[in-house]
C-alpha cells in the first residue's frame, strides 16, 4: 500500500508540474484558439498519463491499485467536497 500511495503521489505531482507548464505556453501564445487547443491536448496527455499510471498499478504486483488510484483522484475530491461545502453553506447564509 505504501508504495502504491508514493507512487500514486509522485505522479500526480508529475501531473500538477505538467499542468503548470501547459498552462504557461498556453499564455504566451497569445490567440485564444491557439491556446484552447493546447490545453485541450494538454489535458487528454495528462489523462493518458493517468490511464497508464492506473494501468500500472493494476499489472504490478507490488503496488495497491487503490494506494495508486487514490492520490491521483485526491484533489478532485477535495475541490468538489470544497464546493458542495460551500454550497450548503450559502443555502443556510440565505435562510
Amino acid at each position: 500500500m505504501a508504495l502504491g500511495l508514493l507512487f500514486g503521489t509522485l505522479f500526480q505531482l508529475l501531473l500538477f508540474t505538467l499542468l503548470g507548464l501547459n498552462v504557461q505556453r498556453s499564455l504566451q501564445t497569445g490567440k485564444p484558439p491557439a491556446a484552447r487547443r493546447r490545453m485541450v491536448m494538454g489535458s487528454l496527455g495528462r489523462y493518458l498519463l493517468c490511464a497508464v499510471a492506473i494501468w500500472v498499478g493494476i499489472r504490478s504486483p507490488w503496488l495497491n491499485v487503490f494506494g495508486v488510484v487514490f492520490p491521483l483522484f485526491y484533489p478532485k475530491i477535495l475541490y468538489f467536497s470544497r464546493a458542495v461545502y460551500q454550497q450548503i453553506r450559502s443555502g443556510k447564509e440565505e435562510k
